[in-house]
């Protein structure tokens, strides 16, 4: 009877895998593990929801840029005076207040500001002013 040798590098690897830490090796979780962790996941509010106004809230608001003016543009008057080139690029700011008495109810009013220059000289002020009800 003729015995064939065992391969010792295959055996000793087949060794090494068995006796891998527990860490090493990926478990599956278990069908109650998986439940709680789907039911947790699903617990956790959107985030419009979790966003959203709450009761008696103020939100204040300020912004600043600039504001590109088109060499045609229509800020005149054309029954009283032509057309005055105005600078190109002027600044712009703006402010805004929000007040919210309920979380799905509230009021805001925004004021935006631009003054500009003629380029022969002289000023010229644009403004925009805006309230409105806000329901969420």
């Amino acid at each position: 009877m003729s015995q064939t040798p065992l391969n010792l590098p295959l055996v000793a690897l087949l060794a090494l895998a068995g006796a891998a830490p527990a860490h090493a090796r990926p478990e599956a979780k278990s069908t109650a593990e998986s439940t709680a962790e789907s039911t947790a996941e699903s617990t956790e509010e959107r985030p419009l929801r979790r966003l959203r106004p709450v009761r008696n809230m103020i939100e204040l608001g300020v912004s600043a840029g600039a504001f590109v003016f088109s060499r045609t543009h229509d800020f005149y008057d054309p029954a009283t005076a032509p057309q005055e080139p105005l600078r190109r690029v002027s600044p712009d700011f703006g402010v805004r207040a929000a007040f919210f008495p309920l979380s799905f109810l509230g009021i805001e009013a925004e004021f935006a500001a631009i003054p500009a220059k003629y380029e022969p000289g002289g000023r010229a002020g644009f403004y925009g002013r805006a309230a409105r009800r806000v329901r969420e």
